[in-house]
């Protein structure tokens, strides 16, 4: 098997990362909204490291789809809109494995629970 790097491949990683990008400044603006309601301190640095592994994936997920770069720019809907393909790629994958790994958002729910809970006069774990 020869692997052939291309400037198709790097292009479309590319794409794939801004997509990437564009998904998770907007996930930071909503944990960050998220925090804020919940009365907790957010920080940047805590929420990488909370994400760490979702973002890992996001990343292996990204090149994963480059690697089948060839056969998505030969389908006959896509020459010529291959970054902006790979773009969308990116952000919906982004989401999607956001939602399955990523776990700053349970965190945020548990501390609202907790102080729900405190405010209705139920015990608490």
């Amino acid at each position: 098997m020869n692997l052939v790097i291309d400037q198709l491949h790097v292009e479309c990683f590319i794409a794939c990362v801004i997509g990437n990008i564009v998904h998770l400044a907007a996930l930071v603006n909503s944990r960050y909204k998220d925090y804020i309601a919940a009365n907790m301190k957010f920080n940047l640095w805590e929420f990488f490291k909370t994400e760490r592994y979702a973002l890992l994936f996001d990343l292996l997920g990204s090149l994963a789809l480059v690697y089948a770069a060839d056969e998505i720019a030969g389908t006959p809907y896509v020459p010529g809109k291959i970054k902006l393909v790979f773009i969308m790629i990116g952000i919906g994958g982004s989401y999607l494995i956001m939602q399955l790994f990523g776990r700053s958002k349970k965190i945020i729910r548990k501390v609202v629970d907790e102080k729900t809970n405190i405010a209705d006069g139920k015990e608490t774990e």
